[in-house]
């Protein structure tokens, strides 16, 4: 180590002898050459040695070469020229060749120094520049303090990554009351930078944010109170009043949100009008989520009247905007040839799209179009693929339809019961309906298991708890079975 230091540090050593050299001999040359040209363009001696020296002045030398380079274009010679008048032009493009040197020298030099020593005049300068932002932020000030935190957590020049001095950054910032450091000190919480995650602590600083009108603390809070994250009760009715307030500063999600406020009737009475009203407004915009459920209310007939160039019109303004689920939808649409021809490549392009943009029921609709070969070739090992992956990443209806491969033998070398059995077990302890209706008919025909008509209602029963047609019309198939003598 000692060793390896030592040769460096003597390369470091000989670098700064060459740019030395080519610093200290660019100035030298400058004076020589500046007081030959005046001499040459007609000036005295005094006024010559005076050129030469201001020469070492920036910028003072580039108004003085400019005037000497004028000088040396002007025909015939001044009287007190020591050089032949042709002779002048010449020193002058020596002189600038030589400043144009010295320039790349010193420039080349710069790049050098800086690529052989750039964690020691990086981390220098770096260190300068995070104490001075340091000091001004401890001289107070809400915005610096708030913008320190920022620099902290996104580790931006010249702050490192630190959660923990972001957060502190943040609170101090908040104490003045800053509403984007009081939503910063929640989404701190929220997702346990420098502190343990606590939605409920979180909850509390964005509803701090929201009363003081900060927009996306409003939606942070409507949002957490619509889905009741992490344990939060819900409660619609103060969600509504947030989407509401954010919805008032023109936010665009915001503004979708309450039309499925209104819609679905969550905190407030279900009005499919207004709900149409603010789908348009949101998808007015540019809300992906406007323009997708404005989409859906044209081809629904929500709040208004069923519109298929309307809903196709608005769906693909959603697909525009990147908006996985609209792109997803809309292949099921040329799928199904459902306000639009029927289109089983235009529906498998969509689908891969989707899954590209990490939609997970566009990856399991391209997963469906390799194993029956709906609008490409089938390659059912493909769609396998697809369906293992969604199973490692934990997606339940991935699992239920990887066991329907194994129950099949879709994809795989021959059908595995044992395998579709355990992967059906697992999607159901998820209560996903397809798999709690597969492990009942399997249970109830006894099909790679002993019969057992108990079982198979109880899964049933669960199944149709989800909202599984199916499973509640087998359900009542089953009961009424069940009681013929």
């Amino acid at each position: 180590m000692e060793e390896r230091l030592a040769v460096r540090l003597r390369r470091q050593l000989v670098w700064w002898i060459i740019l030395a050299v080519l610093f200290w001999g660019f100035w030298f040359l400058l004076p020589i050459w500046t007081y030959r040209l005046a001499r040459a363009t007609g000036s005295g001696m005094g006024s010559a040695v005076a050129y030469a020296v201001f020469s070492l002045l920036f910028p003072v030398n580039l108004i003085l070469w400019g005037i000497l380079f004028v000088r040396a274009g002007k025909p015939g010679c001044k009287p007190g020229a020591v050089e032949p008048p042709e002779t002048a032009w010449k020193i002058a493009a020596v002189l600038s060749m030589t400043g144009c040197f010295g320039v790349l020298a010193v420039a080349g030099g710069v790049v050098a120094g800086t690529l052989l020593f750039h964690e020691e005049l990086t981390d220098g300068f770096r260190n300068f520049l995070l104490q001075n932002r340091v000091r001004l932020a401890e001289r107070g000030g809400a915005a610096r303090c708030y913008k320190l935190g920022i620099n902290y957590l996104y580790g931006e020049y010249p702050c490192p990554e630190d959660y923990d001095e972001a957060l502190r950054w943040f609170r101090k910032a908040a104490a003045e009351g800053d509403a984007a450091a009081e939503y910063m000190v929640g989404e701190c919480h929220y997702y346990g930078h420098g502190t343990d995650e606590d939605i409920s602590e979180a909850l509390n600083w964005y509803r701090k944010a929201a009363e003081h009108g900060y927009v996306y603390g409003q939606l942070d809070v409507a949002d957490i109170l619509s889905n009741g994250d992490d344990g939060v009760k819900v409660d619609p009715v103060e969600a509504f009043f947030w989407y509401g307030k954010a919805a008032e500063q023109k936010n665009p999600r915001a503004t979708a949100r309450l039309g499925i406020c209104y819609e679905e009737g969550e905190g407030v009475k279900a009005d499919p009008a207004k709900a149409f009203e603010y789908y348009r407004k949101a998808a007015e915009l540019e809300s992906p989520l406007g323009c997708y459920r404005l989409a859906l209310a044209h081809a629904e007939g929500i709040g208004t009247e069923v519109s298929s160039a309307e809903a196709v019109r608005w769906m693909e303004r959603a697909v525009n905007l990147n908006y996985s689920r609209a792109i997803n939808t809309l292949g099921i649409w040329y799928r199904q040839g459902r306000h639009v021809p029927h289109d089983p490549i235009r529906a498998f392009e969509l689908f891969g799209q989707a899954a590209e943009a990490g939609f997970s029921f566009g990856k399991i609709n391209l997963a469906l179009c390799y194993l029956h070969g709906r609008g490409t070739e089938q390659d059912q090992e493909k769609g396998v693929k697809i369906l293992r992956k969604l199973d490692r990443d934990g997606n339940t209806a991935g699992t239920a339809l990887l066991a329907d491969c194994y129950q099949w033998g879709w994809g795989i070398p021959e059908p595995d019961l044992a395998g579709a059995l355990k992967l059906y077990r697992r999607a159901a302890e998820q209560e996903d309906a397809t798999a709690l209706y597969q492990l009942a008919i399997l249970y109830r025909d006894g099909i790679g298991v002993e019969p057992d008509p108990a079982l198979a209602r109880s899964y049933l029963k669960r199944a149709a708890e989800t909202g599984d047609d199916d499973a509640d019309e087998l359900l009542d198939m089953v009961n009424r079975i069940a009681v013929t003598p």
